[in-house]
């Protein structure tokens, strides 16, 4: 699911001084439907890794078609240490990692705190999550499971963009 054109969401997000320019695009291997939120369920919250590899072949598919254009680093959005404890895996890590066989871990998670819990509102107005915690690649490719508000992969985009990044875009599974 990746577009030429600007969907409504960013054309939203492009609008605030803010965030204008911080991702340059995000592309989504899927939209979100019952089947797959009953995948993503028993992957991500019951802890069945190996429902990853039902996403291989396609994420394959999307690395060979772009890798003339590919970031110098693809790197997961971090769970917190909280989360990452609970799930016993980072789903995007695992996603990033049928990209790549080394992912690069740039970012730190501040927060512990659900994403799913919150309001919209909530999510795009907190202060930023993320940190950059080393140098940054020019050209970095954020990999995370799913796009609901695009608020946790601009915030990360921000800590990297903060941090010298001049190029930022992202990949997720399922666009919400």
């Amino acid at each position: 699911m990746d577009c030429n054109a600007t969907c409504s969401d960013c054309q939203k997000w492009e609008q605030s001084d803010k965030w204008q320019g911080v991702l340059k695009r995000n592309q989504s291997l899927y939209h979100y439907h019952e089947g797959i939120q009953e995948v993503i369920t028993q992957w991500k919250y019951r802890g069945d890794y190996v429902l990853v590899k039902l996403f291989q072949s396609d994420i394959e598919r999307i690395v060979k078609d772009r890798r003339k254009q590919w970031p110098t680093a693809v790197v997961p959005i971090p769970l917190s240490s909280e989360r990452l404890v609970e799930r016993g895996f980072n789903q995007a890590e695992a996603i990033a990692r049928l990209m790549t066989r080394k992912p690069v871990h740039l970012l730190e998670r501040l927060d512990s705190e659900k994403q799913s819990k919150k309001t919209r509102y909530e999510r795009l107005n907190r202060i930023n999550p993320f940190r950059s915690k080393t140098s940054v690649p020019p050209h970095v490719l954020l990999v995370d499971d799913i796009y609901t508000t695009g608020a946790t992969l601009r915030y990360a985009a921000k800590a990297l963009q903060d941090a010298g990044c001049l190029h930022i875009e992202s990949f997720t599974l399922i666009r919400g």
